[in-house]
């Protein structure tokens, strides 16, 4: 009986602790999160499209599929397993209907076994003064083509640290 039960709690901390690391703590890969901070009255998530590849492999994650956490009040994804280390292509692409009015092309150097994190914002200024952008991240703006939409500019946010560190 006592086997058992120490086999459980073994199988419960592995299953754990593959949970909080998909690639495996061993993995040389590197993760990347998307977010998003696209809400009205500038834009809704929904129209946000990230087409995002490392050379082998290719990612196209649409707004919509994005889930809404609460306690960030972020859009956002399950980390991303990327090869590192290497050059990630992103785009990201705001559309209203069939018009895309504002697109971001940007290559992104990564390192082994990062985690990197890519937001959306859509808005007026710099992002930076906002206190979720804590560690001085790279923010790339790109103007927002149509009237009407309530923001000037989409930005991207870049920021990465080593898996496991804390900023």
């Amino acid at each position: 009986m006592r086997r058992c039960r120490w086999a459980g709690v073994v199988l419960l901390a592995a299953a754990a602790a593959a949970c909080s690391d998909p690639v495996g703590s061993g993995s040389e890969r590197s993760l990347l999160s998307l977010r998003s901070d696209v809400s009205p009255p500038f834009a809704d998530t929904r129209l946000v499209v990230f087409d995002v590849s490392d050379g082998g492999w290719h990612a196209t994650v649409h707004g919509g599929d994005m889930d809404f956490q609460r306690n960030s009040m972020w859009w956002t994804t399950d980390p991303l397993p990327i090869a590192s280390p290497g050059t990630l292509k992103v785009e990201v692409a705001l559309t209203r209907g069939s018009d895309t009015v504002a697109m971001a092309r940007v290559p992104f150097g990564v390192d082994r076994r990062w985690q990197y994190e890519l937001d959306v914002y859509i808005g007026r200024g710099d992002p930076r003064k906002f206190a979720w952008v804590i560690c001085i991240p790279d923010v790339y703006a790109f103007p927002i083509r149509t009237p009407g939409m309530g923001a000037d500019s989409m930005y991207l946010v870049w920021g990465g640290l080593p898996r496991g560190a804390v900023c």
